[in-house]
């Protein structure tokens, strides 16, 4: 890679050839290219870094989808809503792991398009509305 700010910057590229679970039984191969900076390390290792990196992006990404919007200068209200948007993730991935693993096809499959996402926040909006009601109409204020 080559930048005229930083200048030039050399490394490794991993090649790791993996077999992806199919519904039919049949395994699906899949080539991964990964960058290796720095000390060369084995590519058992490099996987390794790289699926649990893909995880912690895939938290972040999730979290975002259910995060209170706030245009508060305030970081600890930021935080706690951060903290917050976590807490229902996990929730949410604790129900699946709970109530929709699907048995006998492998350890770790879990049947996700039941209860997605976007599901359980409209199931959490509506507790919240029936709890503090809505608003569905302003009245004006007299002059």
């Amino acid at each position: 890679m080559q930048s005229a700010e930083h200048g030039r910057l050399r490394g490794a590229v991993a090649v790791v050839r993996t077999y992806q679970p199919r519904r039919a039984g049949r395994r699906q191969l899949r080539w991964l290219l990964y960058v290796c900076l720095g000390d060369g390390c084995s590519l058992v290792r490099v996987r390794r870094r790289y699926r649990r990196r893909f995880g912690i992006e895939t938290g972040y990404r999730l979290m975002e989808q259910v995060r209170a919007r706030t245009t508060s200068p305030n970081p600890a209200l930021r935080f706690l809503l951060m903290g917050v948007a976590l807490l229902i993730v996990n929730m949410w991935i604790r129900l699946h792991w709970l109530f929709l693993r699907l048995r006998g096809r492998g350890p770790r499959r879990v049947a996700r398009w039941r209860f997605r996402l976007d599901r359980m926040t409209r199931f959490l909006t509506r507790a919240v509305e029936r709890f503090y009601g809505v608003v569905t109409a302003i009245a004006l204020a007299p002059s």
